[in-house]
């Protein structure tokens, strides 16, 4: 008897149905990470996937918390427009204070990106 090698599945149909069984929340966190253990292994022990959601939340929390944070379509995309026109109007005389709440991020980031 000769061994055939199984069919190969269709693994972005599957992601998607697995994603799509993610219930949504408002927690961008929560849902992120909601979806990262949806396609981990089955085999991964329940211990570990609450350590990994645990601290990612934690670590996310700490990085983003308060903070009105963009979420472009596609990762990287967006960012080079919206600096170049935070570059533009900080150096058109506008105030900082406009610029955080027209952008919705913080002066820290506001100052990173001009000297950037």
């Amino acid at each position: 008897m000769v061994k055939t090698a199984p069919k190969p599945t269709a693994p972005e149909s599957d992601t998607t149905a697995t994603l799509a069984a993610v219930a949504l929340t408002d927690d961008v966190i929560e849902y992120t990470i909601a979806c990262a253990l949806a396609l981990s292994p089955p085999e991964l022990r329940a211990e570990l996937r609450q350590h990994i959601a645990l601290h990612a939340s934690k670590q996310a929390r700490k990085v983003f918390g308060g903070d009105r944070v963009y979420i472009s379509i596609k990762a990287g995309e967006g960012h080079s427009n919206r600096n170049a026109a935070i570059k533009r109007d900080y150096l058109a005389g506008e105030h900082m204070h406009l610029l955080e709440r027209r952008y919705g991020i913080k002066r820290t980031r506001l100052f990173e990106i001009i000297k950037s």
